[in-house]
């Protein structure tokens, strides 16, 4: 394969890209990332309904303004998001369930299911997390922003199947985020005790909107 090696690499090189619309569509097992939008002029692609499933590499990397994924099952880790100075280009996921699992006995991709440093106004909305061995997220910003700037998360579910913290170091790292009607299960019941620290309401890293739920 050539670079990037990507299931579809979003590239605006003779001229802008504008208004993509992906709809069922499979980006499995690339050599390089699913999707990747990082160069060129290009902005505003929906994708509904598709499935990516990073192996060796990212499941979706974007950089560029107004991206939106719809419904999408998401298996093996993404990547960045778009730093958006307003609403309308925002990275958003709405509907999609991320999952490490595993694809012909070969695990996903990537130490945890998202992760992103300061990109603002990147949002989830009625999407579900699942994290069978990985860690959930790595997710940060400086929580000193406003709240509209932070990574928006609503109606959201996040499930932790693992057997124990193999990790022995966290279990996901969330700071300057605003949840709202949001609910956390464990299954391991000796994860509770670091429960709290990882949502990081304590130290006011987060914003709790109401309706959040922990549930061991």
């Amino acid at each position: 394969s050539s670079a990037p090696s990507a299931g579809i690499d979003i590239e605006a090189e003779v001229g802008p890209i504008r208004n993509g619309i992906f709809t069922n569509c499979e980006f499995i097992n690339n050599a390089g990332a699913g999707v990747v939008a990082s160069a060129g002029d290009s902005e505003n692609c929906i994708f509904t309904d598709c499935t990516f499933w990073g192996v060796t590499n990212w499941s979706i990397w974007v950089t560029k303004p107004a991206f939106t994924f719809k419904g999408c099952n998401i298996y093996g880790a993404i990547v960045h998001g778009y730093n958006s100075p307003d609403d309308k280009n925002a990275t958003k996921f709405i509907r999609c369930i991320f999952e490490d699992k595993p694809y012909q006995g070969k695990e996903a991709y990537g130490n945890f299911l998202v992760e992103t440093n300061n990109v603002k106004r990147m949002s989830f909305t009625d999407c579900k997390f699942i994290a069978n061995k990985k860690r959930l997220y790595w997710i940060s910003i400086d929580p000193a922003i406003k709240p509209e700037e932070r990574y928006q998360f609503s109606n959201c579910l996040f499930v932790l199947n693992n057997a124990d913290d193999s990790t022995g170091v966290m279990i996901g790292l969330l700071k300057g985020a605003v949840l709202k009607n949001c609910s956390f299960t464990f299954k391991n019941p000796e994860l509770k005790k670091k429960g709290l620290s990882f949502l990081r309401f304590k130290e006011g890293d987060n914003i709790d909107y109401g309706g959040n739920k922990t549930i061991y």
